[in-house]
């Protein structure tokens, strides 16, 4: 499955999170992935997002609506 794909080179990311300074209009992409591993949290702006998570967000980002769109 494509998503288990994802996962695993998000787990390869040896960094976990990463902004970058002075810059405060990016986009901030938060996301936690549960695994039988545990949890895993990665937390990047688009300047500082890793080359091997970009497909990962792309991905999640297709497949998201804003909080004020969801059924309450």
């Amino acid at each position: 499955m494509l998503v288990k794909g994802l996962v695993k080179v998000a787990q390869r990311v040896k960094v976990k999170a990463a902004r970058t300074e002075g810059v405060a209009d990016l986009p901030l992409h938060e996301v936690t992935i549960e695994t039988d591993a545990g949890a895993l949290h990665l937390s990047f702006d688009d300047m500082t997002l890793p080359k091997a998570l970009k497909p990962l967000v792309a991905f999640l980002g297709r497949r998201s609506k804003p909080l004020s769109q969801l059924p309450r």
